[in-house]
């Protein structure tokens, strides 16, 4: 004898899920109707200059020049620090570099980037005392 079984089809179980996701749209939409859109234009804190910050921001602190004594050894975490680099010149200014000796016998090369004008490097070279701001920069 043939079996024949009635199963109910799958299509039930779409538009099941279909109503539940339409009655969770209409709750949503009725709340926010009744409580407020916080993503509104008008609502949402500005970005940017509309932010408003230049009315209570406070005033910008110049950076402060680390001795390069406090830098001692220097190491991979002193990376892009701003130091104040005082010793005497080892060398001339060749290719825009100038190597340095510390008071912690430290032997830095100095390099200006951008080149400055000739007449400002004129005056340095072997034996002078020298006096720079820079960040600390690998080679």
């Amino acid at each position: 004898m043939t079996d024949i079984r009635l199963n109910q089809p799958k299509s039930t179980q779409i538009w099941t899920t279909v109503s539940v996701l339409a009655v969770v749209a209409l709750i949503l939409w009725g709340a926010a109707t009744i409580f407020g859109d916080r993503t509104a234009a008008e609502e949402r804190p500005g970005v940017g200059a509309t932010a408003g910050f230049g009315d209570h921001r406070a005033p910008v602190l110049p950076a402060q020049a680390a001795p390069f004594g406090s830098v001692s050894p220097p190491g991979p975490r002193d990376l892009g620090r701003l130091v104040q680099l005082v010793g005497r010149g080892e060398s001339r200014v060749r290719v825009h570099s100038l190597w340095v000796r510390t008071p912690e016998n430290y032997r830095i090369l100095v390099r200006f980037d951008p080149e400055p004008p000739p007449e400002l490097l004129a005056g340095i070279g072997p034996g002078s005392a020298v006096s720079f701001h820079g960040y600390v920069t690998a080679i």
